[in-house]
């Protein structure tokens, strides 16, 4: 929501991301021969700037570009325990699908919101609550809402690998 392309600071936060990202790179180069980058504990480092990230939310994404770009040049030489752990064949899988899940998860979501609202409608029950501000699905006590959420990566996960493997992999062949 802070991220407007058209107007405000977008463009500028873009251009900086792009270069951060080229940055990144060349001090990748320059500090892969560098052991004190490399091996489990830059990758706890790491680990922990991004849960930092993802739990305290900065406001300017400037720091979430530097936060996350200093993440992946710790994360890159792939020396660790912690890449190693990533490695799992189901992660693996995942990442191969990271593309076609960006791509399907809204729809997936969208189709589950509407379904919820005609339902909603038929049956006369609540749920989709509300704030005023935002509607969330509002299914139930929470161990339903986790079942559903499951049921929400499962249908994600599902749909990732039809666009992967019927879109993704022969548009990247032709």
């Amino acid at each position: 929501p802070d991220l407007n392309l058209a107007s405000g600071l977008g463009l500028v936060q873009c251009i900086f991301g792009f270069f951060a990202g080229n940055l990144t790179y060349e001090l990748y180069l320059k500090l892969r021969e560098n052991s004190a980058v490399q091996g489990t504990a830059p990758e706890l480092l790491a680990t922990a700037i991004m849960l930092l990230l993802f739990w305290f939310k900065p406001h300017y994404t400037s720091f979430n570009i530097i936060g996350f770009s200093a993440a992946i040049l710790l994360f890159s030489y792939e020396g660790g325990t912690v890449a190693k752990l990533l490695r799992a064949r189901p992660l693996l899988f995942l990442g191969k699908l990271s593309y076609s899940i960006y791509l399907v998860h809204f729809i997936v979501f969208a189709v589950i919101f509407a379904g919820a609202k005609i339902i909603e409608g038929k049956i006369g029950m609540t749920l989709i609550a509300s704030d005023g501000v935002h509607d969330r699905l509002a299914f139930g006590p929470g161990g339903l809402m986790d079942l559903m959420a499951l049921g929400y990566l499962a249908a994600i996960i599902i749909c990732a690998c039809f666009t992967y493997y019927f879109v993704e992999e022969p548009g990247r062949k032709f």
